[in-house]
């Protein structure tokens, strides 16, 4: 177990600007109008200029910036009250890291060496980086590496292997059950379940989505009723459909097909947020399916805790930025490159 103290660095500028208001192609548009109130925050981002994770925070002058050794800094996590930020780095090893934003101190979880390919001596990594979630209570990180899930406490001084199956070699995005009893992680075109006990059985989530999909990504919404999934085809690779399932019935609603991925759940359950070149905003059952920011973006998005405000990474290395949902205003925070963004809870 290593921990390490942050240092701090300026942060370059903080700005808040409007957008155009042309309207673009594709769903319904809300236009920008020049203000919007942004609650309180705490966003990490990653960068790969310099490659790192960053923490900023409303009513600081400075940005947070956490070490973690050599290599590239991959899928930050806020746990659920936001004291505590799990991320990964990937090098010649993958690294599992929780930062305390109370104390500035950084742990070290767990760390492995992935898999690599190589080729007339050169070799690449041909592992994914961690797939970490965080337990409702915020005690506990569970992870997938090399083909195996695992669970281990905040600080690394307990990890335990849950399971490691065939079918966890191709498994993406891990999520805790809404009660805490069972992990769900997605595997060619279904989510499966399987018991945090460690039992050998596997259950069923969600499948049949349609012939020949592949799961590019899911959410669970925070009652447990519904999962956001995103699917693609090898047949249309770019093209990503965006469902929304309900867990008691095994009903789905089909919300459109375009590139989507990396849906998110808005606070009180109500709204789905997925990213497209674009920040789209669908409600829960299907309606107002609608574009929120006309300026192109990349990565993920995040909902801010008031459940109005969406945080994103802007394109053109424009930085982060929060766009409000209901009137489309967007705010800059600094500038420079980032390239995943995620907000506390």
């Amino acid at each position: 177990m290593r921990r390490l103290i942050i240092g701090m660095e300026t942060l370059a500028c903080l700005v808040a600007v409007a957008c155009g208001s042309d309207s673009p192609t594709g769903p319904e548009f809300a236009p920008e109008p020049p203000a919007s109130t942004v609650p309180a925050y705490k966003i990490a981002y990653t960068a790969s200029s310099p490659t790192s994770v960053f923490v900023i925070e409303s009513g600081k002058a400075t940005r947070t910036v956490l070490p973690g050794g050599s290599g590239t800094a991959v899928q930050p996590v806020w746990s659920p009250t936001g004291k505590r930020l799990a991320f990964t780095t990937v090098s010649t090893t993958q690294t599992l890291f929780v930062w305390d934003s109370d104390t500035n101190v950084l742990t070290q979880v767990a760390s492995l060496v992935p898999a690599t390919a190589c080729s007339k001596g050169s070799c690449t990594v041909v592992e994914p980086p961690f797939s970490s979630a965080w337990s409702s209570d915020g005690s506990r990180l569970a992870f997938l590496a090399s083909g195996t899930l695992r669970i281990a406490t905040f600080d690394g001084s307990a990890t335990k292997v849950i399971s490691s199956p065939a079918v966890l070699a191709v498994a993406n995005t891990l999520r805790w059950s809404y009660d805490g009893a069972s992990l769900l992680f997605a595997t060619d075109g279904s989510i499966l379940s399987v018991p945090v006990s460690g039992a050998a059985a596997f259950s069923t989530v969600a499948t049949g989505l349609e012939s020949g999909a592949f799961v590019r990504g899911f959410e669970l919404s925070p009652d447990g009723k519904k999962i956001a999934i995103t699917t693609t085809t090898n047949a249309f690779p770019t093209t990503a459909k965006l469902y929304i399932w309900d867990v008691a019935s095994g009903t789905r609603i089909t919300v459109d097909a375009s590139s989507f991925f990396a849906p998110a759940w808005s606070p009180d359950g109500t709204q789905v947020a997925v990213s497209s070149g674009a920040v789209y905003v669908v409600n829960r059952d299907g309606s107002n399916f609608r574009r929120v920011t006309s300026e192109s973006m990349s990565g993920r998005v995040a909902w801010l805790p008031d459940g109005l405000n969406i945080v994103y990474a802007a394109s053109q290395q424009r930085g982060i930025a929060i766009a409000n949902v209901v009137g489309g205003a967007v705010q800059l925070l600094g500038n420079g490159s980032a390239e995943f963004a995620v907000a506390s809870r």
